[in-house]
């Protein structure tokens, strides 16, 4: 039989099997399966409707990986060469070196299909064998790679297009129904809505007005909103005039807040007088002083002076007795500073002058 050689893409390190979802393989796009048959790449038995197994050989196929990826392969058991449904068939997946992969036993009518992560360089070995003794087990069997698929003439859609977003359909492969072309399917145009006011225009800031996508909402068309310019305004005190120093009044929009104009309050040049408060109390022995000064600079404006309190003494109170002999003596205090304030008291007279 002649080898045909595919080249095949990959994608992976080798790994532990992946599960993936079995694909009906039509009768007319299988590949024969015979025992002992050897091949290097995907595909290469000859397309006839089905193959054959008997029990005591097994169909055996080596093959090298060209490059890293997956392997994709289908397996779905028939009946035997002689019409039997009783027989089952086993597929058995490994590295060159015996290391296993994959082991799937099937009754008639099971199909099933996986995907098996494969190096570059390395080799692999497929077996499938009957248990049906003395009869060869029909089956159908294929193997393909990561882009070398037998693609359909048929695609389908697997995601629609939308105004944002470009579509995708696929032909699957005849053999393992793994997408053999992938193609994107263009962006649809938008659809136009009525045109919508996405920003006010403000006395100083332009708006926008604009058309959105009534699908994706996306912006198709824009213009934009001249501003309004300011209108009525109001008057606002932002500072008071004082004796001293001038005000400010400003003119602001009563749309958008902003000041549009402002202008000086000449200083009022009037002094606001203060209360009339005690800078020096006076006391018993000098004079006081107040003064008021403007509320507003501190500039002084009027001073009084006040008069001096006096002593306001106590009573007198003896504090040394006045004998025949002696003089006495009292004191009163102030009751304002605390100034003492002594007198002396005359002698008693002697009686007959003498004593």
């Amino acid at each position: 039989m002649k080898k045909t050689v595919f080249l095949h893409f990959l994608l992976l390190c080798l790994i532990l099997p992946i599960a993936c979802t079995a694909m009906s393989v039509p009768e007319s796009e299988a590949v024969a399966i015979k025992s002992g048959v050897k091949f290097e790449s995907a595909v290469q038995i000859p397309e006839t409707k089905f193959g054959q197994l008997f029990s005591s050989t097994s169909g055996f196929f080596q093959f090298e990986a060209p490059v890293t990826g997956n392997l994709h392969f289908y397996l779905k058991a028939l009946d035997s060469e002689k019409g039997s449904t009783k027989g089952s068939i086993t597929l058995f997946l490994y590295t060159k070196n015996r290391e296993k992969l994959d082991i799937q036993a099937l009754d008639y009518k099971e199909e099933y299909a996986s995907c098996i992560a494969v190096e570059e360089g390395r080799t692999y070995v497929a077996t499938l064998q009957s248990n049906r003794h003395g009869e060869y087990m029909n089956c159908l069997f294929s193997i393909c790679f990561d882009g070398y698929h037998k693609a359909s003439s048929k695609s389908e859609v697997t995601r629609n297009a939308s105004c944002s977003k470009p579509g995708e359909l696929i032909y699957p492969c005849l053999l393992c129904g793994y997408p053999a072309v992938t193609e994107e399917i263009p962006k649809l145009d938008h659809t136009p809505g009525d045109w919508s006011t996405d920003t006010e225009a403000t006395c100083t800031k332009p708006g926008l007005s604009a058309q959105h996508c009534k699908v994706c909402g996306e912006v198709v068309a824009s213009k934009e909103i001249p501003t309004s310019g300011h209108g009525a305004t109001e008057t606002v005190v932002t500072a008071e005039a004082t004796c001293l120093q001038a005000g400010t009044t400003v003119e602001r929009c009563l749309a958008c807040g902003e000041t549009v104009s402002s202008k000086q309050i000449p200083a009022t040049g009037e002094h606001t007088p203060g209360p009339l408060r005690s800078v020096r109390a006076a006391t018993c022995t000098s004079d006081g002083k107040d003064e008021s000064r403007c509320s507003v600079c501190n500039t002084l404006l009027r001073e009084e002076t006040t008069s001096a309190l006096g002593h306001s003494y106590s009573e007198w109170e003896v504090i040394r007795e006045a004998t025949k002999n002696e003089e006495g003596r009292q004191a009163r205090m102030c009751f304002h500073c605390g100034h003492v304030e002594t007198e002396q008291i005359e002698k008693l007279p002697k009686l007959f002058g003498i004593f």
